[in-house]
């Protein structure tokens, strides 16, 4: 019996064949037939590619890159006028990092795929990890404009808001366990289905973030606050000796008549 239509695409007949991954992520297993294919040698005339889905979800990825990008870009944007500082917000973005690597490094532990939503929750977790350094630096910076020496304000400003940090972080993090423990034990809980499942990267990503970035805002950014205000002094510096000698070194003009 033959077909019962003939499907075509861009104009040249297609057979399109479908398969079940089961647990298996689609980019993981698009590696392994392209691995495979590459070795097969097709007749003249006759060539594969991956499906629509897969091109969609390829489409859905960079998508999600670029906006993660362009919320880099706009936070810090935000956070350079709200500080009157292009170096204040450089320190607080370090966190970012931190964050990412807890994100993949709970990726990696929970077996989970990075789907559009897990880019959706690096998104989310890239603003709330932003956040607990707002709230320290604008401690910090309160405290030396009262007065207090560099040195005091970042110990008396990081003791007054290391509680707002833990308790906000911690309540976001028990607000998503729901998504986040039946992938950590899935012995228990099973395997995740339907809106659970879809769901569950969100969550995962931004509890991996805000475990890792959180303790690390706490102690890194200091270090950083102080070593790009030593830096600002030190080229602040270097350009005042600079224009200084410059100065010297101009004639003076004479007046004429």
């Amino acid at each position: 019996k033959g077909p019962q239509t003939i499907e075509r695409e861009d104009r040249r007949s297609t057979v399109t064949v479908f398969a079940n991954t089961d647990d298996r992520g689609m980019f993981t297993v698009s590696r392994e037939i392209n691995k495979r294919m590459a070795n097969l040698n097709l007749p003249p005339g006759y060539s594969w590619s991956l499906g629509q889905n897969f091109r969609d979800m390829q489409q859905g990825e960079e998508d999600s890159m670029f906006a993660i990008w362009l919320a880099i870009v706009l936070i810090y944007i935000v956070m350079a006028s709200l500080f009157e500082s292009f170096i204040h917000p450089f320190t607080i973005m370090f966190s970012v990092p931190f964050a990412l690597s807890g994100v993949f490094l709970m990726f990696w532990l929970t077996d989970t795929n990075l789907t559009t939503m897990g880019w959706l929750g690096i998104l989310v977790v890239c603003g709330l990890v932003v956040n607990n350094g707002i709230i320290l630096i604008d401690a910090i910076n309160k405290r030396r404009r009262s007065g207090l020496s560099r040195t005091e304000a970042i110990i008396i400003g990081g003791k007054n808001r290391v509680r707002p940090i833990l308790m906000t972080t911690l309540t976001t993090i028990l607000g998503l366990a729901p998504l986040v423990i039946p992938a950590i034990f899935p012995q228990i809980f099973g395997p995740q289905e339907g809106r659970s499942g879809m769901y569950s990267p969100v969550g995962i990503a931004i509890v991996g973030g805000l475990v890792t970035s959180t303790p690390l805002t706490l102690f890194i950014i200091p270090v950083v606050y102080v070593f790009l205000d030593d830096l600002t002094r030190w080229a602040k510096a270097v350009l005042d000796n600079t224009l200084g000698r410059l100065r010297v070194a101009a004639p003076e003009s004479v007046p004429t008549k």
